[in-house]
């Protein structure tokens, strides 16, 4: 078959949207595909590729089973968050594995649990929780160790069919317990500096970036660059939010494919240019693929520094195809 990403696809697409309602061990699941990884490789070494174009579908269908299963019907071990949303108040210690994220009234933490504290007693901790602190005067970064007292709830699930589900909608980011504080100073921070390295020099970059905008702009310019070049919207008042909504140009805000797509044939068109000025280089290297190798990397970077947000990984995924479909001398295939 020559194309057979579609039935793939649609393969995947299926497993997804079973695992959502059907839970089916994890054993079998994971049987079930190194049985059809044999299955695969045996059609490829026999050189039966109609055998395998149906077996690859199937493969992927259970490998979305698995992945949806994985979230959607988790069990959880006894030392997990979820256990402790008791309607009681204990101290947590964790460390935030996201950097924080700023609104307009609020900012909210991403914690990894790592310890609880009861009366003189303590024992380690696992889950995430989604920490609301009531104000924005948080002085939080990634990587902060920090403990604080709260009640632990569960965020409650859809009520009515179609309604957004706000329970899964966290399930998927790993969180399945939310908590409160009122003031940032309930937040102590014990130690900096955890977490991945590359994350921490990432979000150097875009506390630089940030800095930068509030030290140059006023405060509306500088929430929407905020918005543009790092994802952050939390600093766009209401009002500007509203009339962006009126326009009908509130998706500019949202950096997705416009902004990746503008990062990528910026680099592009600037390679050209440069490498142009040189005739010799011309002789040497493929103009368009030299342009197309230099400008994946500003669209890795930026898709970094824009916080990696699903829009931004997804437009960034589409902008890399184009540009390797380029390196790799891939033709035009609109059917």
């Amino acid at each position: 078959m020559k194309r057979p990403l579609p039935l793939i696809l649609a393969g995947y697409i299926a497993g997804v949207y079973a695992g959502s309602f059907l839970p089916l061990s994890y054993p079998w699941l994971i049987a079930g595909i190194l049985a059809g990884c044999l299955v695969l490789l045996l059609f490829l070494a026999s050189g039966r590729g109609k055998g395998a174009v149906v077996v690859s579908p199937l493969i992927f269908a259970l490998l979305g089973w698995l992945s949806m299963g994985k979230i959607i019907h988790s069990e959880f071990p006894p030392n997990h968050l979820i256990h402790f949303a008791d309607d009681q108040r204990y101290t947590f210690e964790g460390v935030l594995y996201q950097p924080p994220e700023p609104l307009p009234d609020k900012t909210r933490l991403y914690v990894r649990g790592e310890r609880i504290f009861s009366g003189e007693r303590q024992a380690e901790i696992s889950g995430n929780i989604l920490l609301t602190v009531r104000d924005r005067k948080a002085n939080l970064r990634y990587g902060d160790r920090v403990r604080f007292i709260t009640k632990l709830y569960r965020p409650r699930p859809a009520t009515n069919p179609g309604s957004f589900d706000y329970r899964r909608f966290l399930a998927f980011q790993g969180i399945w317990v939310t908590g409160y504080v009122n003031q940032a100073v309930e937040v102590v921070r014990m130690a900096e500096g955890q977490g991945n390295p590359f994350s921490h020099f990432v979000e150097r970059g875009r506390e630089s970036i940030r800095t930068f905008f509030d030290r140059n702009a006023p405060p509306e310019y500088g929430g929407i660059m905020k918005a543009l070049v790092l994802g952050e919207r939390g600093d766009i008042s209401k009002e500007l939010n509203e009339k962006f909504i009126v326009s009908g140009v509130n998706h500019i805000l949202s950096i997705s494919g416009l902004h990746v797509a503008l990062v990528a044939a910026f680099f592009f068109g600037l390679t050209r240019f440069l490498v142009r000025l040189f005739p010799p280089l011309l002789l040497r290297f493929n103009l368009n693929k030299t342009s197309a190798l230099v400008a994946i990397f500003p669209v890795i970077f930026y898709t970094f520094i824009a916080g990696m947000g699903v829009a931004a990984v997804r437009s960034a995924i589409m902008a890399l195809s184009f540009l390797l479909a380029l390196l790799l001398d891939r033709q035009k295939d609109l059917y």
